[in-house]
């Protein structure tokens, strides 16, 4: 009897092995650069050289994973391969963010989904950007910006959406030369696909309005927008705005526009 037992309790154990291993296993690897495979999109991010040679990432599976940050020198293309990536933040230095794109990187997201999970602001940019083909999802959450953008370029292409929470920013061109970003900001929107949420243009209030028109810019070539826009002009409406096509289902927003029409 009580070698039975024995035995019984060793099949247990190595079925318990079997399962841990069988689980690790499964999760694997979540994306790939270079031949190499990683267990985290941080972990890839943090292998790239920062010489300003351009690397892409490729998203194998749907994950989740800590907030990233994109340092100076680092040029990446995230190919999400239709793929989805929910950031949690909470790693150092993106304990909002769920990316956090620093000034002197270029960075491209494209083919795919990337969903706010628990970050106030799902991209603080300060870098040259490129959105294309993806979509970046907030609905439903606290994230307050899908998209904050105060340095760089910014370049809204392809079959791109912008989801914000419900009554928060999809995006935001903000000039901040308080805080070193004198070089400004432009952010082009051409894309065949959504933005729905609020657009801010503002500015931290340091510089005169015609500066600020200068070096902060929001030109809209296409898009639909559903959401508010919130302008923040100077003496004369001065804003570095100019609008040649897209389309405004909010009534106010459509009236605003008419003033910057190209």
């Amino acid at each position: 009897m009580r070698c039975k037992q024995k035995i019984l309790a060793l099949l247990l154990a190595v079925a318990l092995v079997l399962a841990m291993s069988s689980t690790a296993l499964a999760d694997g690897p979540v994306c790939k650069m270079n031949g190499m495979e990683y267990n985290s999109l941080a972990e890839a991010v943090a292998k790239v050289p920062t010489d300003g040679t351009q690397t892409t990432i490729t998203l194998l599976k749907d994950t989740t994973g800590n907030g990233v940050v994109v340092e100076k020198g680092k040029n990446i293309i995230f190919d999400l391969g239709r793929n989805a990536y929910d950031g949690t933040v909470g790693s150092s230095g993106t304990e909002t963010n769920g990316f956090q794109l620093l000034k002197g990187s270029t960075v491209t997201f494209k083919n795919g989904t990337i969903n706010a999970g628990k970050a106030k602001i799902l991209i603080q940019n300060y870098a040259d950007l490129t959105l294309k083909d993806v979509t970046l999802d907030a609905q439903g959450t606290g994230c307050q910006y899908v998209c904050s953008n105060n340095c760089g370029t910014v370049n809204i292409i392809g079959d791109t959406n912008i989801n914000a929470a419900e009554g928060e920013a999809a995006f935001d061109v903000y000039y901040w030369p308080s805080n070193g970003y004198t070089e400004g900001v432009t952010v082009t929107v051409n894309t065949t696909g959504t933005i729905n949420g609020r657009i801010e243009y503002t500015n931290d209030g340091t510089a005169e309005q015609d500066v600020v028109a200068e070096q902060a810019k929001l030109i809209i070539k296409s898009g639909k927008f559903t959401g508010t826009f919130s302008i923040q002009e100077g003496e004369g409406g001065k804003a570095g705005i100019t609008v040649s096509g897209g389309s405004f289902t909010d009534a106010a927003t459509a009236a605003t526009i008419e003033n910057y029409l190209d």
